[in-house]
């Protein structure tokens, strides 16, 4: 995908994780519920790179940091990129906004 293409993807990108961000911080009874088992731990090995994870990215939604880290050390770098990728998608909307919009600074579309 180009920089300047302009896609739903990112528009439903961007309502997904503000969604889930908003009910782990509303909710963070429910989303934890919501989580499955880990089908490793399940099968009687030890815990995987991934167990802890949700707990961790709630726990990071209500700004725990502390507690993000100890449910999951990877959960904080997780959320920072999730983070990231939101703040991109954002920009590349504004972008293409102005430039289908009257609120375009380009003198010619005056």
């Amino acid at each position: 995908m180009r920089t300047g293409d302009c896609s739903r993807a990112d528009a439903r990108a961007i309502a997904l994780v503000t969604l889930s961000a908003l009910l782990a911080w509303l909710m963070p009874d429910a989303v934890r519920g919501l989580a499955p088992d880990c089908l490793w731990k399940q099968m009687g090995f030890a815990h995987c790179w991934g167990c802890g994870m949700t707990r961790g990215l709630v726990a990071l939604a209500q700004g725990q940091l502390h507690e993000s880290f100890r449910q999951n050390p990877v959960a904080p770098l997780v959320g920072a990129l999730i983070v990231l990728d939101l703040v991109q998608r954002l920009r590349r909307r504004v972008s293409c906004f102005a430039q289908r919009s009257w609120l375009s600074l380009d003198p010619r579309r005056l």
